[in-house]
């Protein structure tokens, strides 16, 4: 089941979209429009965004998984793959 965390940012609202074990999706809205909850899984996410929006971090790795057709995932892929 996935669960939606909001944190307040200069660009307005991120929406988490999370699992018990990782992050499905990041989008940027104008209003918290759901439930908001919290987790560790969010938080994390949420911290290394804000590292990287402060210039103190290129990577990620905090969990997420991709959810999308089987075409979007292979475009996903090979964006991967450029430099």
């Amino acid at each position: 089941m996935i669960k939606y965390a909001f944190y307040k940012c200069e660009f307005g609202y991120l929406k988490v979209g999370y699992t018990d074990t990782a992050v499905t999706f990041l989008k940027r809205i104008e209003n918290v429009d759901d439930k908001d909850v919290h987790s560790d899984v969010s938080d994390w996410a949420f911290a290394q965004i804000r590292e990287y929006l402060c210039g103190k971090r290129k990577n990620f790795d905090f969990p997420y998984e991709l959810h999308g057709t089987e075409f979007q995932k292979k475009a996903w892929h090979a964006l991967c793959d450029i430099p």
